[in-house]
């Protein structure tokens, strides 16, 4: 059996099933959400506790609010855009999508905090899809990265806004894709457990070109590395632009493999193991702007200098 069908996973996956539950002719634009709500109405005077049932009664498009913090097991795919809006609200698990897709559609996740469900340790999946993660968490997972991030048919964009992805014990992201995907992070703390970002294509589900961009964001306190571009496969190109990679045991910022690429910008890399490591072909470059201070070792490998454009 596979890693990935030994998962229950947590899916934020916009997938377009051959079956799915239908969406019934009186779906509304907004619906609500709470642990003390009943039936399958949601409305606002009465809420689904349910989300399954909250999800069909939604219109493609459309929004489900959380009126208090769950706990919600949110136990379903995605085959239509829709945003959930739960400030506060906690989240279990999600089924894992299946194959099928398509990229125009969107999922927009905010101010939900995704933790181990008691009988569950497993973290997020993204399957696929436009996937927008804005004033989350996610931590506390311990046997699996907390996001894991995969492409099985088609493009996919994955955003992440003002979120702290925290203390997953086997690493807090890790990105690997059958087909082209793209990860941002903006003004994101991600800290605690393995690793920070690993963009791996070497990995079985690593025959897709991987576009990583961090910005303005904080990744420290790892046990090995802050981020880590690793293929001789499809290209990685990763690029940390304005931001912080402290206190990571091995590396800071490293790239290893001959299609392995990346840019540090205007950023401090302060008291890691290795500040800026390049490996094994890789390539990494730099404008010569960033602070590179108070590791134990500060730079290893050849640091490509390039000229702004």
């Amino acid at each position: 059996m596979s890693f990935k069908t030994k998962r229950y996973y947590v899916v934020a996956a916009l997938m377009l099933l051959a079956i799915g539950p239908p969406i019934p002719a009186t779906a509304l634009p907004l619906t609500y959400l709470a642990s003390y709500g009943s039936g399958t109405a949601c409305t606002q005077s009465q809420p689904c506790s349910d989300f399954g049932a909250a999800y069909t009664a939604t219109d493609a498009g459309g929004e489900i609010v959380c009126l208090n913090s769950g706990p919600y097991n949110l136990s379903i795919a995605f085959p239509k855009s829709l945003t959930l809006n739960c400030p506060g609200g906690i989240g279990n698990t999600l089924l894992f999508g299946t194959s099928g897709g398509n990229s125009t559609q969107f999922l927009r996740i905010y101010g939900m905090t995704f933790v181990p469900a008691a009988s569950n340790g497993d973290g997020i999946q993204v399957d696929g899809g436009n996937v927008l993660f804005e004033n989350c968490r996610i931590e506390n997972f311990p046997n699996v990265p907390g996001l894991l991030i995969q492409a099985y048919n088609y493009v996919s964009t994955i955003t992440i806004k003002n979120s702290t992805i925290w203390n997953n014990v086997k690493g807090n992201i890790l990105v690997e894709s059958q087909k082209p995907i793209s990860l941002v992070l903006d003004r994101t703390t991600v800290a605690g457990g393995l690793y920070g970002i690993r963009a791996d294509g070497n990995s079985a589900y690593g025959s897709g070109q991987i576009d990583v961009e961090v910005r303005d964001s904080f990744l420290g306190h790892h046990t090995n590395n802050g981020v880590l571009a690793v293929s001789d496969n499809a290209p990685i190109h990763f690029k940390v632009t304005r931001s912080t990679l402290a206190d990571n045991g091995v590396y800071g910022a490293v790239a290893t493999g001959t299609q392995a690429f990346m840019i540090v910008d205007g950023s401090s890399l302060t008291k890691n193991g290795t500040g800026l490591a390049q490996l094994s072909g890789s390539t990494v470059a730099t404008y010569g702007n960033n602070g590179i201070n108070f590791n134990a070792t500060n730079t290893s490998g050849t640091i490509t200098p390039i000229t702004p454009k």
